[in-house]
């Protein structure tokens, strides 16, 4: 996962670009809280161990992730949806459909930016609802992500 700070930070004499600084992410299941510090200068690369804690790096779980940090006393939350997984399988079909199964894969593309635009939106019972149809129309399919994108 990566998080790039895409703040527009004046350089003027008495503004600097804030020291590195903590956000606390939720995974999907909503029950693992992890803690990373992201450097406002740079992109971030964040893998499993980070996220999860995992002891191994695997690859992170779709789904809707909450981020959250506090600056100035001021507590700020955003989710996003992380979809790299159904992406690859949904790329996977596509690259293999032959020009069959245009309609589903409208439907699954349908889906797929259903998730992304209603986390962004804040409505993330509507965004779980078609991530949950998303998931269940890849799997109809035959391809999951294991099978898929290795």
């Amino acid at each position: 996962m990566t998080i790039d700070d895409l703040s527009m930070w004046m350089s003027s004499t008495g503004f600097n670009i804030p020291e590195p600084f903590e956000v606390t992410v939720t995974s999907p299941s909503f029950r693992i809280s992890k803690t990373i510090v992201v450097d406002s200068s740079k992109r971030n690369v964040f893998s499993s161990k980070d996220i999860l804690g995992t002891t191994e790096e695997e690859c992170l779980s779709d789904g809707i992730y909450c981020f959250k940090t506090e600056s100035c006393g001021v507590s700020y939350t955003i989710n996003r949806a992380y979809l790299c997984n159904s992406r690859c399988q949904i790329d996977t079909i596509i690259s293999s459909s032959n020009g069959e199964l245009i309609s589903e894969l409208e439907e699954l593309e349908f889906y797929y930016k259903s998730v992304e635009i209603n986390t962004k939106l804040g409505k993330l019972n509507i965004a779980t609802d078609m991530f949950k149809v998303l998931q269940n129309k890849l799997e109809r399919l035959g391809c999951d992500s294991k099978k898929c994108c290795g």
